[in-house]
């Protein structure tokens, strides 16, 4: 499948119908699910899911586009969810699966695709963790976000487009 962005050792491509095996495992791994907010994690749902969005367009004005983070042989390490809302803000989501994590995957993709985010929409970018998620709050802070709110179960980051 033809990658949609590419950093020194990985890619973005759109999802496809061999990718629900591993979405199932994944959504379905307690390390990998305690925090993330996911509804559907079947099979079926997830077949349905990737039917839904398996044409997301990267730098689009479609509302909400989910792709396949994969290392440069093609294993899929994660997925990324780009939530457009219209005059107000991009929202990002981002998972890397838990044999992956701590190789910097996550800060190595978001480093190179949110400035180019930024410059394209011209809006601030959002993300939400869990509270107990320190890794990825960490990385949020590195990367540059900023805490907006925050209670007892998750916080909302933001990297503002200008700064007020």
């Amino acid at each position: 499948m033809k990658p949609l962005f590419r950093t020194e050792r990985l890619y973005l491509r759109r999802l496809c119908r061999r990718d629900v095996p591993t979405l199932a495992h994944w959504r379905n791994d307690e390390d990998c699910r305690r925090y993330q907010c996911w509804r559907q994690s079947s099979p079926s749902a997830l077949r349905r899911f990737v039917l839904r969005y398996h044409r997301s367009r990267l730098l689009s004005r479609q509302r909400e586009q989910h792709y396949a983070v994969c290392l440069h042989d093609g294993t899929m390490v994660g997925d990324i969810t780009v939530f457009y809302i219209r005059g107000d803000n991009v929202s990002i989501g981002y998972t890397v699966y838990p044999p992956f994590q701590q190789n910097g995957y996550a800060y190595e993709l978001l480093s190179s695709l949110l400035p180019l985010l930024r410059v394209h929409y011209r809006l601030d970018l959002c993300a939400i963790a869990d509270v107990q998620n320190i890794a990825s709050i960490s990385l949020l802070y590195k990367l540059g976000f900023e805490a907006l709110e925050e209670n007892s179960e998750e916080i909302v980051l933001i990297l503002r487009w200008r700064t007020p």
